[in-house]
């Protein structure tokens, strides 16, 4: 089947993908908690009604008309220093494929177009959680961590 990715916009039903992918992203990473689980859907959409495409940029995988996978890059601004010029620095957060979705390459072009994006905004660095690097997911995307968190300042 066909498939696309793009970057979320914030129209509401981008709004609705990302708070849905996110909740499942959190609840397989963290269990269940069904006690919170309507204040966090408020709260993620609160989120990224404010932040999407403004310093949170989150790419979206579809397979025809179903968002399978996505993932969100958070920039930040630190006082600039030798490690970052001008200060501008992002953070890799819930990369996530649906679990009938997966092997399919889909986290691989999260991931390419978090880190083309970092460059465009001009970052300096680009972290990520520790378990992608040290698991087989970076492995199998053939990404080398020191390229990915140096940028240099989005001339990488």
């Amino acid at each position: 089947m066909a498939y696309s990715v793009r970057f979320a916009s914030n129209s509401a039903e981008d709004i609705e993908t990302l708070v849905r992918l996110r909740l499942e992203f959190s609840d397989a990473n963290n269990g269940p908690h069904p006690e919170s689980y309507e204040l966090r859907k408020s709260c993620l959409k609160d989120y990224f009604e404010r932040h999407i495409n403004v310093d949170c940029f989150c790419p979206i995988v579809e397979v025809g008309q179903t968002a399978v996978a996505m993932g969100a890059l958070m920039i930040y601004e630190k006082p600039a220093s030798p490690s970052f010029p001008n200060g501008l620095v992002g953070d890799v957060l819930s990369v996530w494929t649906e679990p009938e979705y997966r092997h399919k390459g889909y986290a691989r072009l999260i991931m390419e177009m978090i880190i083309l994006k970092a460059r465009e905004q001009g970052l300096c660095s680009l972290a990520s959680p520790q378990r992608l690097w040290a698991g087989r997911f970076m492995k199998a995307l053939a990404l080398n961590q020191r390229r990915v968190k140096t940028l240099k300042c989005g001339s990488g």
